[in-house]
């Protein structure tokens, strides 16, 4: 089975949620991970399923 795969925007950049939605066993990616702060939910929304 897969895993579950979370890209997270600024919106959603809380320390204790990603950390709380690592120890579940998800696979997360923030914009911060990635040095991608501050580009358009478009841009994101490229980088994401590209």
């Amino acid at each position: 089975m897969n895993r579950i795969r979370l890209y997270l925007d600024e919106d959603t950049i809380n320390t204790a949620l990603v950390r709380a939605l690592r120890n579940a066993d998800l696979d997360i990616v923030t914009v911060a991970d990635v040095q991608r702060l501050g580009f358009s939910d478009e841009d994101q929304l490229i980088w994401a399923t590209s």
